[in-house]
């Protein structure tokens, strides 16, 4: 029985790539450890696969130190992730960045969720995926998540 392979488009790590060159870090050799092709950096909208995605995130994140999600992201990521960050900056408010964010991520990962809720105090907002991983690579993901949120 086949299985589809879970996808992530190679923007994703492209706030990470660019901060590490940025940085004098061996990012093409990291991606290369991960199962990354090194020509994701060149093209943000190439699928990847999301497995080696976090890999690439998790290993730099263990290399780097566990705060390296808020070193990396900053105003300017949210351009680095290309047509996925344009949806959000397209938007007049925060809700409707999540907004369109929300309906942009199927387009942007086959196996990630990302889900905001209106809620009493505002908004809640889950990110999941549907694969599984271990803690330090769902610890790694869900500060980078947190990170672009905050930003």
């Amino acid at each position: 029985m086949s299985r589809p392979v879970p996808l992530v488009r190679a923007a994703a790590l492209a706030p990470v790539i660019l901060w590490m060159r940025a940085h004098g870090l061996g990012w093409e050799d990291r991606l290369r450890a991960a199962g990354v092709p090194a020509i994701a950096a060149l093209e943000p909208d190439r699928p990847i696969a999301l497995v080696a995605g976090v890999r690439f995130i998790r290993d730099a994140a263990r290399a780097e130190g566990p705060d390296l999600s808020s070193r990396v992201v900053s105003d300017a990521s949210i351009l680095q992730l290309a047509s996925f960050g344009r949806y959000a900056l397209g938007a007049r408010t925060p809700r409707g960045a999540f907004e369109r964010l929300t309906r942009a991520f199927a387009c942007h990962s086959s196996h990630e969720r990302f889900v905001v809720t209106p809620s009493a105090s505002g908004a809640v907002v889950r990110h999941t995926f549907d694969a599984a991983f271990d803690d330090e690579s769902l610890h790694a993901c869900q500060q980078y998540v947190a990170a672009m949120i905050r930003s």
